[in-house]
């Protein structure tokens, strides 16, 4: 019986831990939009929404001009938007690192 309750009491522990986050991500509900505050390569916060369908991290082209972030043309597609790509940036929510040497794109979004 000691050696059960040790054990469930250890799964228990193991669980409590497990289970301690490591950070918080506070957001805003606009429409069906989930807007995050997310850091660009150290910025102040910007407006980001978290779209799970999408495949690109996208700035206005605006911002990323503000930003200072090396930019290179590219073509993206044949609707001949002009697009940006900036490499090896990190993003960081609440100072917690999500993401480092990824592509951002930029664009203009007016």
């Amino acid at each position: 019986m000691k050696v059960a309750l040790s054990f469930f009491l250890a799964l228990f522990t193991g669980i409590l831990i497990a289970q301690k986050p490591i950070t918080t991500v506070p957001f805003e509900l606009f429409g069906d939009h989930i807007i995050l505050e997310v850091s660009v390569d150290d910025s102040d916060p910007l407006s980001f929404i978290f779209d799970t369908g999408s495949g690109y991290t996208v700035l206005d082209a605006d911002v990323a001009d503000r930003l200072d972030l090396p930019a290179k043309d590219i073509e993206m597609n044949a609707t001949g938007t002009e697009w940006q790509l900036i490499k090896h940036n990190t993003l960081a929510v609440n100072d917690f690192l999500m993401e480092k040497n990824i592509k951002v794109y930029a664009t203009d979004l007016n």
